[in-house]
């Protein structure tokens, strides 16, 4: 039997997960928007370029 999860494929981008349904649903029940996570993303993002930058 082949095991299909050995090999990585391709991720899907921060746009498909924002529009996925069932993430529209959890957004919704903890009453975020897309652009909460996209604030979130980018303020890691912001992050991570400091600590590498310094190190």
């Amino acid at each position: 039997m082949t095991d299909l999860w050995q090999e990585a494929g391709e991720e899907p981008t921060v746009e498909d997960l924002l529009n996925d349904p069932i993430a529209r649903l959890l957004r919704a029940r903890d009453g975020l928007r897309k652009e909460d996570i996209r604030l979130a993303i980018d303020q890691a993002r912001r992050h991570l370029f400091k600590a590498r930058e310094a190190a």
